[in-house]
């Protein structure tokens, strides 16, 4: 019987209120991930702009002048030269601008270059052209006793990286001597903004879990996408990008296997995989490695044993793997520094030029020497000029973060907090304890560089602590402060990664510490 309007029912004012509210959170969690996805193209957009305009352009005057002084000389000879040739001979000759900014990551592009142009891990053919030098080699015979000179970094990344350059020269014929600008960006857009991006994705998907409120998540997104410097250095090729993508994502696994019950064998197999990939590019991240497979033996043995484990291994056989074919052996050439009679990075070789070669670190120079003092060395990386905390505001909060996390009622936040806290602590104190010639804080850097990977899980701690700020307006203040902060220290080294801080050019200015 159709209702006549006498009989319509029409809701009450309390229940008028009742449907909006229950879709708004559903709504918000919609603009949440709105908003993190504004942070993350950003973020890679920011990044994009640092790789697309990346060179050495303290020479862009000495290049000009040079090319001045030819046209110049030629004229005066009675030989003139087009400007446009003059530019190309100094390019090649003198390569003085490039878009690899460090001997840091000219060592790993050596690498890529010689496997994919040349069939070696062998570097000394290539490290002989004019803008192609390194201090980051080592030098040993290979399998016919011929001495030759390597990157000392670990050869798994470079294999890796190698995949797609080797398909850019098979394709054009072009080489990253020929057309170094062309293709290193092109590469440095897959090695640096691909990574980010994951990075950021998957740290967003843990806050956005762990989180309770809507101005801690965005914050702690926004501290991931901008204020850490991870976004510093992805212009140029390191270790340290590749390594905390691959930490956000086997923290995702584990915490989807740990607190949404999920028993898939797929989920158990990516865990393990990305945890060990992690140690594989950072040699400490096997501490989270570590924890990762007691982790979720705890909770699964079955699929721990037959998926997790055998990620492990399969990680661990390549890495061991390439270093064999690589050097030779199965020990990394950093463990060939300090033997007496096997020291790879003590060498003088002969060069395909005739040129003898002889190794910087006979003699190093600056912050390579290594900072005498322990203590000293302690303070600085911690809250001096190369601090982890000085740097970073924000890691100020990781501490409170991890104690409200420890005192969760969720039993998982509670073993999250403890696992991030050793881990953290076994890291640091890592680094912190190494012999003189090993604290120099990375070497010329801008940050600590060597903690760079914990960022997705020393974020996913803060964000209780986020959530705790929002509650007030002297908690946001302080909480934006914090932020503002970060990003301003990562952001600081504007064009080049493989510089000093700021902190340490304000300590050297008003006399508190002597340039190196």
């Amino acid at each position: 019987m159709p209702q006549t309007p006498s009989s319509v029912v029409f809701p009450s004012s309390s229940q008028s209120r009742i449907a909006p509210l229950r879709a708004r959170p559903e709504s918000r969690g919609r603009l949440r991930r709105s908003i993190y996805v504004m942070l993350g193209m950003i973020a890679c957009g920011a990044v994009l702009g640092r790789i697309l305009g990346v060179a050495s352009i303290d020479r862009l005057a000495l290049e000009t002048r040079l090319i001045a002084d030819e046209v110049a000389k030629r004229a005066a000879a009675g030989t003139p030269i087009d400007p446009a040739i003059a530019r190309k001979t100094i390019e090649r000759e003198k390569r003085l601008i490039r878009p690899f900014l460090s001997a840091n990551d000219r060592s790993r592009w050596l690498t890529l270059r010689s496997l994919v142009e040349q069939g070696t891990f062998a570097i000394d053919g290539i490290v002989v052209e004019p803008g192609w030098d390194t201090i980051d080699a080592v030098a040993h015979k290979d399998s016919k006793g011929t001495m030759r000179l390597y990157s000392s970094k670990p050869p798994l990344l470079s294999v890796l990286l190698a995949g797609p350059y080797w398909v850019i020269h098979q394709t054009t014929g072009w080489t990253l001597g020929d057309h170094p600008f062309e293709i290193g960006r092109m590469l440095m857009v897959l090695y640096g903004v691909f990574p980010l991006a994951i990075m950021i994705c998957f740290t967003a998907m843990l806050v956005e879990r762990i989180g309770t409120s809507d101005w801690g998540r965005i914050w702690s997104v926004a501290l991931i996408s901008l204020g850490t410097y991870l976004t510093t250095f992805s212009s140029v090729l390191t270790n340290h990008l590749p390594a905390a993508a691959c930490t956000a994502l086997s923290a995702w696994f584990v915490f989807r296997i740990r607190n949404d019950q999920v028993r898939r064998f797929s989920t158990f197999f990516m865990a393990g995989l990305f945890a060990g990939l992690a140690a594989a590019l950072e040699l400490p991240a096997l501490a989270w490695t570590t924890l990762v497979a007691v982790g979720l033996g705890v909770i699964d043995p079955r699929r721990t044993l037959l998926a997790t484990l055998p990620a492990f291994a399969l990680i661990a056989m390549a890495a061991v793997g390439t270093n064999w074919l690589a050097h030779g052996t199965l020990t990394p050439a950093y463990a060939h520094r300090n033997e007496p009679n096997d020291n790879w990075y003590r060498y003088s070789i002969t060069l395909t030029n005739g040129k003898t070669l002889e190794s910087y670190w006979t003699n190093p120079k600056g912050t390579d020497r290594g900072e005498p003092s322990q203590g000293l060395y302690a303070v600085h990386s911690l809250v001096g000029h190369h601090g982890i905390f000085s740097l970073t505001p924000a890691w100020l909060l990781l501490i409170p973060g991890l104690v409200m996390l420890s005192r969760s009622c969720d039993r998982e936040h509670r073993r999250a907090a403890t696992a991030i806290a050793l881990v953290s602590l076994v890291v640091i104190a890592f680094y912190l304890s190494r012999g003189q010639p090993d604290r120099n804080y990375g070497g010329m850097t801008s940050a600590f560089r060597w903690v760079f990977w914990l960022a997705p899980l020393w974020v996913a701690a803060i964000v209780p602590v986020a959530d705790k700020l929002s509650g007030c307006n002297r908690g946001r203040a302080l909480g934006l402060l914090l932020l503002g902060s970060s990003v301003m220290s990562a952001a600081y080294p504007s064009w080049n990664p493989w510089v000093h801080p700021w902190l340490y050019h304000f300590m050297v200015h008003i006399g508190l510490v002597m340039p190196v």
